[in-house]
């Protein structure tokens, strides 16, 4: 006869067993990118792999839990990944290798990636954008990318509909090399004959056609079909061998995510109903644009200065000095190369000089005001009012390098130097925490961590303070043992649903300084003794509650409480007046599973 009881426990170890080898760290496969929650790849994360046959590995939704909230990302020695901040659209930067924390800009703001082989500089497809791609704005330009099919063998990707880019193209960028892209005025390619096809010989006016970072670049308004701000679908396509692109290492816009249909057959289709000779008079006669700003090849440095908290862009300050200094030293300033003064916009711009190894960008804080904060997307930032560029920089992203100032906060009489004011709302810091500028806390600290997000104080300059205290360490060398995992209990009860420590070490600390246990999935109980007649299978505190003065039955376990504790069977204090017949009692905690062989069996242990 099969022991049903023995079976069970057989299939559970196995499932175990299965998850907690699924559960094992192996690393980044060398195609493969993992995007993590936290910084130091910790916390929630998802995977992804460039298979063979694929172009690329195209992820345009992450889980929702995931979406806006990547900090770190592991890549595979044979591929790169570009991230994109609004949903593959606005701004991307392509990642060659893993990064422990992917600065600032980028932290909890992307939304898709895409996956491409480690030859290539960035993915293949077609850029369109509403701004030129040289030319310098105070926005983020509106922007979408199109990219080749994911299979090698499909050679032509369709695009019917474009949501909400629909008619707000103004700009080709050609992403790739043996690309073409035929763009059509209507969504679903109508009509079929009315199509513009890039590139192709005078169809465009010389001073419409451009080069960005080594890729071709077309002005809409300058071509025989004018689809300026009116093209609703495209078809993009190899016209070649794929091959690695090498142009650039960083693309600076975008794409929205648009579902790749099945391949079609390629068919001529003429660009417009129109003979060669009339192609050329038409553009010989077209008026030059007045409103767009050419295609320049001079690199600017740029960027926007603030009033107000580090990150609010409502408020531009204006006539605010910002120089750039030219060294050859990381930690030396340098000599003044150029300066700038933000106009009505708020908007500055500096042509950085020859020769120079780092470029160091410093706003001088304007009258009444002190530097809170800076930002940039692909320099350094040194201090609140200083960024760097290293050279190279042609191929980084020069706009972007922002700046905040606040006005200056008259001191709290009777403070002496040095000393902080009281916060206008009176928070003050928790046990173990000190109200401290940034920089103090690294200096005394070393490594340190905000107590909460309040501000508890100013210092005599008007800057904001906040409650610091030193990382907590996790203690040494305790390791989880095999099958358990160093989580939160909120996570564990969220993986795991119903869980059980593994011991009572603490494991680790999460961000917040929280302790973490080594946990695991709840353990089926063991056979159990029943309680003999009289007896209730409670735990030690339900027992105090019920009976008051109470003694074991046995010391025998009967079960378990939802949280994996051992419960034991319990009952009045025996005597010359004991009642066995004891009904049982109401209580609100959810009574244990007993598990026995036979209900009627007695005790074989003496009593306590």
């Amino acid at each position: 006869m099969c022991d049903l009881g023995k079976q069970r426990h057989r299939i559970m170890l196995y499932l175990l067993i299965i998850y907690c080898l699924n559960s094992v760290a192996s690393g980044v496969g060398s195609n493969e990118v993992i995007v993590w929650e936290h910084d130091g790849f910790h916390g929630d994360s998802s995977s992804w792999t460039l298979d063979p046959g694929m172009r690329h590995k195209l992820v345009s939704v992450f889980p929702g839990w995931l979406n806006d909230a990547i900090s770190s990302i592991e890549v595979g020695s044979n591929v790169k990944v570009a991230v994109y901040r609004h949903s593959f659209g606005g701004p991307s930067k392509v990642f060659e290798k893993s990064v422990n924390y992917v600065n600032d800009y980028w932290n909890d703001e992307i939304s898709s990636i895409i996956i491409f082989p480690k030859e290539q500089a960035n993915p293949l497809g077609v850029i369109l954008s509403d701004t030129g791609f040289n030319t310098i704005t105070s926005y983020e330009p509106a922007s979408q990318f199109f990219p080749l099919p994911e299979n090698l063998k499909d050679k032509e990707a369709l695009y019917p509909k474009f949501g909400d880019f629909k008619d707000k193209a103004e700009y080709v960028l050609i992403q790739g090399d043996n690309i073409e892209v035929e763009l059509f005025k209507d969504p679903n390619f109508e009509p079929s004959h009315r199509s513009l096809v890039l590139p192709k010989t005078a169809v465009c006016s010389v001073d419409a056609e451009g080069e960005f970072k080594g890729y071709k670049t077309y002005r809409l308004s300058g071509c025989s079909l004018n689809l300026e701000g009116e093209v609703s679908s495209l078809k993009v396509r190899l016209i070649g061998s794929d091959k690695a692109t090498t142009s650039v290492t960083e693309a600076s816009t975008g794409f929205t995510p648009i579902q790749v249909l099945p391949t079609i057959g390629l068919a001529e289709i003429p660009s417009a109903i129109v003979t060669e000779h009339e192609v050329s008079g038409l553009l010989k006669s077209m008026p030059s644009k007045g409103n767009i700003v050419p295609i320049e090849t001079i690199p600017k440095l740029s960027g926007m200065v603030y009033v107000g908290d580090p990150g609010v862009e409502s408020m531009p300050l204006t006539g605010v000095k910002v120089e750039l200094y030219c060294s050859n030293d990381p930690q030396n300033l340098g000599e003044l190369a150029i300066s700038s003064t933000t106009n009505s916009e708020g908007w500055y711009e500096l042509v950085p000089p020859s020769g120079c190894k780092f470029f160091n960008i410093r706003m001088v804080s304007p009258s009444g005001h002190n530097a809170v904060g800076a930002a940039s997307v692909s320099g350094n930032i040194l201090d609140k009012s200083s960024i760097q560029y290293v050279y190279p920089i042609k191929d980084l992203v020069l706009t972007g390098n922002k700046f905040w100032a606040k006005p200056t906060i008259p001191t709290t009489s009777g403070l002496s130097p040095g000393s902080s004011a009281t916060a206008p709302q009176g928070i003050p810091c928790q046990q173990g925490c000190r109200c401290l500028p940034a920089e103090t806390a690294q200096t005394n600290f070393g490594s340190y961590e905000r107590c909460s997000s309040d501000i508890c104080g100013y210092d005599q300059s008007g800057e904001p303070l906040y409650c610091f205290r030193p990382v907590q360490p996790a203690p040494q060398g305790i390791p989880c043992q095999q099958g358990c995992r160093c989580l939160p209990a909120e996570t564990a009860q969220t993986n795991f649903g119903s869980y059980e420590r593994c011991s009572s070490d603490i494991c680790g600390y999460d961000q917040s300084g929280g302790p973490q246990y080594c946990f695991r999935p709840a353990q089926p109980a063991p056979q159990g003794i029943p309680c003999s007649q009289g007896c209730q299978c409670l735990p030690a505190e339900t027992a105090q509650t019920n009976f008051g003065s109470y003694e074991r039955c046995s010391s025998d376990i009967c079960g378990y409480d939802q949280r994996g504790e051992p419960q034991y069977c319990f009952r009045l204090p025996s005597g010359p007046e004991q009642m066995w017949n004891v009904e049982p009692i109401e209580s609100d905690v959810e009574q244990p599973i007993i598990i026995g062989e036979d209900p009627e069996k007695g005790l074989t242990d003496g009593y306590w």
